[in-house]
């Protein structure tokens, strides 16, 4: 009697897809695009606008709404292959199958949220004098403890707000990820002051953040 091996490729796609599509903090802070064509253009305003005085029987200037295209050409790319031994796999359940689909997945997020942070050194700093409102842009390490936790959360949206991010504020949000410990810090302070981080984290969706003191906090 002659074996019959069932291997179904379209499960195997979806199931790393949708491992692909869960929650994870890159993609709540980011904006992600998902695209299968080789160039993404997008544009940004270069120039801004700005508004001018006058009085009545002068003539008053257009302003340019100059946009810039800024294109995004995808000619790289991340893969996992993996080699499965056809006898391996014919001993294996179907779920053990579709663990292997899901792997893949799982790594490749992992490899995007490296990639996001490790592009911090572009980024601005916020340091000590920063929280203390001393100095701007400090590269001074902060240590972050239970009594200073929440100035640091308060500090940051100082800042956002006296460098004019209040309505980016109002219509993104704030975001911060923590480090493990320094997490475990805020979910001390939280816990302390009566907030409930689980219904928080319930309500949010991604299973390792919560929404607390105006802000979205990550861990990674």
């Amino acid at each position: 009697m002659a074996n019959t091996v069932t291997y179904n490729k379209h499960d195997y796609v979806i199931k790393l897809r949708e491992r692909l599509n869960l929650p994870q903090n890159w993609k709540d802070v980011l904006n992600v695009k998902f695209s299968d064509v080789r160039t993404i253009v997008n544009s940004r305003l270069s120039t801004e606008p700005v508004d001018q005085g006058g009085t009545r029987g002068t003539a008053y200037t257009y302003q340019d709404f100059q946009l810039t295209a800024d294109t995004l050409t995808i000619s790289t790319y991340r893969d996992l292959p993996i080699f499965i031994d056809e006898g391996d796999r014919m001993q294996q359940t179907y779920v053990d199958q579709m663990y292997v689909a899901d792997y893949p997945g799982k790594k490749l997020g992992e490899r995007i949220e490296t990639a996001w942070l490790a592009e911090h050194a572009s980024w601005t700093d916020f340091g000590a004098t920063d929280l203390s409102n001393t100095g701007d842009d400090d590269t001074t390490t902060i240590t972050v403890s239970s009594t200073n936790i929440d100035d640091i959360v308060r500090a940051v949206k100082r800042k956002i707000f006296a460098n004019n991010g209040i309505e980016a504020y109002m219509e993104r949000g704030m975001a911060i990820v923590w480090r493990a410990a320094d997490f475990e810090i805020l979910e001390g302070f939280a816990q302390a002051n009566g907030f409930t981080i689980a219904d928080a984290a319930l309500k949010s969706g991604v299973p390792m953040g919560f929404h607390y003191l105006g802000a979205d906090h990550y861990v990674s």
